[in-house]
């Protein structure tokens, strides 16, 4: 699947009604649940809670975190970098993440639905990253799009609550950074 380019100045992967194919990130203010590994890095795992804080602050109720176990639910975020999440790995295992444009580039990361990823779970919305910077460059911007400002807590930017959120099928990424 060829990338979607999230620059800035270009339209947002989220949008506020359903429509065919995209992903339920939230649905009358119940938003999906989020997955991590412990495998994973701390800061992966911390960053993860702030994505939780984030989602709450917009749907008015924060999503459960789950971490190294599933969810009953339906549809999940999966949240992890290459090679430290199992499930993460396990996908690529079998040919449903295409992780082609994450191999050998640093701070980059792929946000894009995946179905049937697990036996329980009919889709989910994964966030994988090329090394640990890219999974918490692609949590940051799940965050920004879906509207809670980098300057939230520094300046008290105020949130604008929307209890829908579903995200634009396709894969979603900023690219490598020009800047080292």
């Amino acid at each position: 699947m060829k990338p979607v380019s999230s620059v800035k100045g270009k339209s947002s992967y989220i949008v506020y009604e359903k429509t065919e194919g995209v992903f339920p990130l939230s649905v009358s203010g119940q938003p999906a649940p989020l997955y991590v590994s412990s495998e994973d890095y701390q800061g992966v795992v911390r960053v993860a809670r702030l994505l939780q804080a984030d989602l709450g602050r917009v749907t008015g109720a924060e999503p459960e975190l789950l971490v190294d176990k599933l969810s009953s639910a339906k549809e999940m975020l999966v949240i992890g970098t290459l090679g430290c999440n199992p499930i993460i790995d396990q996908l690529v295992h079998n040919k449903k993440l295409d992780v082609t444009d994450l191999a050998r580039k640093r701070e980059t990361f792929a946000l894009q639905c995946i179905r049937n990823p697990l036996p329980q779970v009919e889709r989910a919305l994964v966030i994988a990253g090329s090394d640990k910077r890219g999974t918490l460059y692609g949590m940051l911007d799940l965050s920004t799009h879906i509207g809670v400002s980098p300057w939230y807590w520094w300046a008290d930017v105020p949130v604008r609550q929307q209890p829908d959120l579903f995200v634009l099928p396709g894969c979603h990424t900023r690219g490598e950074p020009t800047v080292r």
